[in-house]
């Protein structure tokens, strides 16, 4: 693809499967949850989008892909406290969770912490009762890496 960056896209994609290998055989987060952790990215331009960049689309043409994009998806963003936190524990989690998993989010978290900036879990369609929740930040050449999984609401 035109513009981007191979060796950062592989670095990205290596770094989502890092991630969802930490995370593999790990209990749901919520009750009836999913216990899969995919791997998942979006490649960027090498730097982040600036107001230059949305200058070269019309305000019309802004207006309506913003429309759109409120119309198809209903999402719901949350931004981590600690923004190099892929998945916040709360006080309690350790009582919540397994040794092993507890072990395994906390090995997710250092990788990210190693890696990513701007972390946050992104919920999608969360009026529903099992929905998807990408967890992810940004990695140095802003592209957004991370894991999918699947939440339930109970």
């Amino acid at each position: 693809v035109d513009g981007l960056d191979s060796q950062a896209v592989d670095a990205a994609r290596a770094l989502a499967e890092a991630l969802a290998a930490c995370l593999e055989g790990c209990s749901p987060l919520d009750t009836e949850a999913s216990s899969t952790f995919a791997p998942f990215y979006i490649p960027c331009l090498g730097r982040e989008i600036t107001s230059t960049d949305l200058a070269l689309a019309t305000k019309e043409a802004l207006a309506a892909a913003s429309g759109a994009y409120k119309q198809m998806v209903d999402v719901q963003r949350h931004d981590h406290k600690n923004k190099h936190t892929l998945i916040p524990l709360s006080p309690g989690a350790r009582d919540d969770l397994d040794s092993t998993s507890f072990a395994r989010i906390r090995e997710a978290n250092a990788l990210a912490a190693a890696h990513l900036s701007r972390c946050v879990t992104i919920d999608v369609y969360p009026d529903f009762v099992t929905f998807p929740t990408l967890y992810g930040g940004l990695d140095e050449h802003f592209n957004f890496v991370g894991v999918i999984t699947q939440r339930v609401w109970t």
